[in-house]
């Protein structure tokens, strides 16, 4: 049973993404439990990493291209002494070397300190070479695809960008790969942490993969206020009968609601008010023209069109003439019946 009403605008669920689960394992549940075909998500996780996973339901798939952008944050460990060949714990070792005792014992009474050090330069704008396993698409195919049957492709240098990168903590296991390193980073759209940890490694001298990669904030998304799968689905079933996600048939959401206005996609876009009239002429496709100073004028830039009713959707500055600006609509929402006189 469909948990929104055709009038509805969608939302977005913060989820909380398991491990071993795929970016579209995840979208599956989320259509059988809301009962909406139309679902999406943005900012794809592998398999074997977990945390915040955007998932955009109904209406509001329209805004996932406005989330290209999105940078990320990640909290990732690295096993110190081994590469594999997906760069995580899912591949086979293709190399590295066991630091000995003595080296172990050197970084130990140094508190790390050459580890902190090698940290500190993932930071600043760098390409990187995306991973042969990985989605990225050459010659039409998925580079897992060609990775899967043994062949290496020439792949596109991407330019990234590391905001950040702190060491949080290190220590000693049993094993081959007997580092274990814990850092944050806080990086732009498209940058591979397995491949951060594959480049340290090697120039450690002694190799990396990533065994455990949690991402803590997607955008504006953040892990703290994510959500479980099987806690949506109960939080879902604790509902009354005849509830919907929307507020056309019900004059409050429960102050518990894990649904995110469609409009928290779009946080950092300028808002733009408008009266009834206005939001008429945006939803019925016509172009407004707006005075200098109401909102700032700049040729391609876009704006959170908001009307009477609250959020209506995406505007874009379309011309700047000296009486002022052109704003026609690029992604709407809202429905016009709300604004029919």
């Amino acid at each position: 049973m469909a948990l929104f009403s055709s009038h509805s605008m969608g939302g977005v669920l913060n989820i909380n993404k398991a491990m071993s689960w795929t970016s579209f394992d995840v979208v599956a549940v989320v259509r059988k439990l809301v009962g909406v075909r139309r679902v999406g998500h943005c900012g794809t996780l592998d398999p074997f990493a977990t945390g915040v996973l955007p998932v955009f339901i109904g209406r509001a798939t329209g805004l996932v291209r406005y989330t290209e952008n999105y940078d990320k944050r990640y909290r990732v460990t690295y096993a110190i002494g081994r590469e594999t060949e997906t760069e995580d714990l899912t591949g086979e070792v293709i190399g590295g070397r066991t630091p000995k005792d003595f080296e172990i014992a050197y970084l130990k009474s140094h508190d790390w300190a050459m580890l902190r050090q090698a940290v500190a330069t993932m930071e600043g704008q760098q390409d990187q070479v995306p991973p042969m396993y990985s989605a990225v698409k050459v010659a039409g195919k998925r580079l897992y695809e060609y990775a899967r049957r043994g062949e290496t492709v020439e792949r596109p240098i991407r330019r990234i960008e590391v905001y950040s990168a702190n060491f949080v903590s290190a220590e000693v296991v049993p094993g081959p790969a007997p580092v274990r390193m814990t850092i944050d980073v806080h990086c732009s759209k498209g940058t591979y942490i397995r491949t951060l940890g594959s480049d340290l490694g090697r120039r450690l001298g002694f190799g990396a993969y990533a065994v455990s990669l949690i991402r803590t904030a997607c955008g504006p998304y953040n892990i703290s206020d994510s959500i479980d799968l099987s806690e949506l689905e109960d939080w879902i079933q604790q509902q009354p009968v005849g509830f919907l996600f929307d507020k056309v048939t019900q004059s409050e959401q429960p102050m518990d609601s894990p649904l995110l206005s469609p409009e928290s996609a779009i946080h950092d876009l300028t808002v733009i008010k408008l009266n009834a009239y206005e939001s008429r002429r945006l939803l019925q496709g016509q172009v407004l023209r707006l005075p200098h100073g109401r909102v700032p004028g700049e040729l391609g830039r876009r704006y959170r069109a908001v009307g009477t009713h609250g959020f209506l959707g995406v505007a874009k500055c379309k011309d700047i003439s000296t009486d002022g600006i052109t704003v026609a609509a690029e992604r709407m929402l809202a429905n016009l019946d709300d604004y029919q006189s």
